[in-house]
């Protein structure tokens, strides 16, 4: 793209120093490393480094211009004081992308869970209806003809606004996309107007970062004041959070849930083994849906997703035919293994308390036998949460296996004693397997027909992080290793 004016990018952003002459701009970064001819660095204050002690690197790979917090001294090319570096730099790639989010039809989706599965439903709606589609999230980002790992749920903002752009120049017409609490905390959505934002729900998530529960749902709820005039704020009204999220917006509120009186009233309901049947209601009409993903939790997925595209003026017979299309959301409920007379193994990302309670209350309702699970929890982040795992793990299931997840620099075996003292020892058999892929054979070595194994916490993940490296692992592709190895050893009608 053509370079854009430095004294149009830095225009009541801040206190500008050195600019007399103006010059084009044809990046921005906030990476010293990145950092080319024609570019402007922004010094953000991180958690771990902070930006300001890079200038100087900066500035040798041929930085135009910088962005500053504070400065004592001159320095040698255009620079900004700003009082938010993290801020200016979501609105500086605002600017020099030309502001891409106003010509998408944008909708954001918040919310402890339930997020990404609320992506794949919104998309699939939006196909049927016409619409090309793009979707930024947890599980990779992605439209036609462009697909990208994602590193975070929500990038940085100039990657996000540089997205953005890329998709209008592919057709992309409407965007989805998935808004994390440390997003919206460090400023990435800054500058963003939504069309419509959803608010799934709060649960225990995050808590080592905004350090309350309170502080959790009011960064949450910040998404609900970026929602343009005309927009709408589709909260699920059962969440005890529901209240906070209305009062933070503008924009007309539209309520779904089972409880009180929403304007998309959940009933109906009927669970089955591979989805659920239920009833969306309005003064105007009841709408039938049958979700292929099973589950109370998918019920309200797909009704946030419906909601929002109702209200868009999506007609019914395309959201139905939309909810209806979408098979499977890789690590979300998946199944390896569901052949007749076999036990089953389902791989899931719940890695929060009310997450695997979910999943596991959800798997034993269709389990004969008995629920095997499998889970740990991450290293270097919310310790609040083990105890609370490992005392739902072991109240759901009759076998719990705790083992590693991503211990990243703890040591695995502090974190599983802190999982272990949650754990209702009365309540199931429990057993410690610190080798995460060991503790995937051995369960499913002992599943007999009948089971169900639950392996959670890592769902469509392909690595584990081990001190700061991070190493190829998979536990669908470990499942399916030992799925496989039992096959032989049993044959199919075990």
């Amino acid at each position: 793209m053509s370079g854009k004016s430095l004294k149009s990018l830095f225009k009541n952003l801040g206190r500008p120093n050195n600019l007399k002459d103006d010059c084009l701009i044809s990046g921005i970064t906030s990476d010293s490393k990145q950092v080319k001819p024609g570019w402007i660095f922004v010094a953000v204050k991180g958690y771990q480094q902070d930006g300001h002690n890079f200038l100087n690197k900066a500035l040798k790979n041929g930085a135009s211009a910088v962005v500053v917090e504070n400065s004592a001294e001159d320095l040698p090319v255009p620079f900004l004081i700003t009082d938010n570096s993290r801020k200016t730099l979501a609105l500086l790639a605002k600017r020099f992308y030309g502001d891409p989010g106003r010509k998408l039809n944008l909708i954001g989706v918040t919310g402890t869970n339930g997020k990404t599965t609320t992506t794949y439903f919104l998309e699939s709606i939006y196909k049927q209806a016409g619409h090309k589609v793009g979707v930024v999230g947890t599980l990779n980002y992605r439209w036609p003809g462009f697909k990208e790992s994602a590193l975070q749920t929500t990038p940085d903002s100039v990657v996000l606004y540089g997205y953005f752009s890329r998709m209008i120049s592919d057709g992309v017409s409407t965007a989805i996309m998935e808004v994390s609490s440390h997003a919206l905390a460090q400023y990435r959505v800054e500058g963003l107007m939504f069309n419509s934002a959803i608010f799934t729900n709060i649960s225990h998530e995050h808590l080592d970062y905004h350090k309350s529960l309170d502080e959790y749902v009011k960064t949450k709820a910040k998404l609900f004041s970026q929602i343009s005039k005309n927009g709408r704020a589709v909260v699920n009204i059962d969440d005890n959070a529901s209240e906070i999220i209305i009062k933070s917006s503008s924009a007309k509120v539209v309520a779904y849930g089972k409880s009180s009186d929403p304007d998309y009233r959940i009933s109906d309901i009927t669970l089955l083994n591979l989805g659920s049947r239920f009833v969306l209601k309005t003064p105007d009409m009841d709408l039938q849906l049958h979700t292929n993903l099973p589950g109370l939790f998918n019920v309200y997925n797909a009704s946030a997703a419906a909601c929002a595209a109702l209200e868009q003026g999506v007609k019914p017979e395309l959201v139905k035919k939309g909810i209806e299309s979408l098979k499977r959301v890789p690590g979300r409920m998946e199944g390896i293994v569901s052949e007749k007379g076999r036990f089953r193994v389902i791989v899931d990302y719940a890695h929060t308390p009310d997450a695997l309670e979910k999943i596991l209350r959800c798997s034993k309702e269709f389990t004969e036998g008995r629920l095997i699970t499998v889970f740990g929890c991450g290293g270097d982040r919310d310790r609040q949460k083990r105890p609370v795992m490992g005392k739902v793990a072991s109240e759901v299931s009759d076998q719990v296996i705790i083992t590693s997840d991503n211990p990243r620099t703890e040591d695995p075996s502090k974190i599983i004693s802190e999982i272990f003292k949650g754990v209702k020892k009365d309540s199931s058999e429990v057993n410690v397997i610190e080798d995460r892929e060991q503790a995937i054979k051995q369960a499913i070595s002992i599943a007999r027909k009948g089971d169900t194994v639950v392996i959670a916490g890592k769902g469509h993940e392909d690595y584990q992080i081990i001190g700061t490296k991070k190493i190829h692992f998979s536990d669908v592709e470990t499942a399916e290793k030992y799925l496989k190895d039992f096959r032989e050893l049993y044959g199919s009608d075990s």
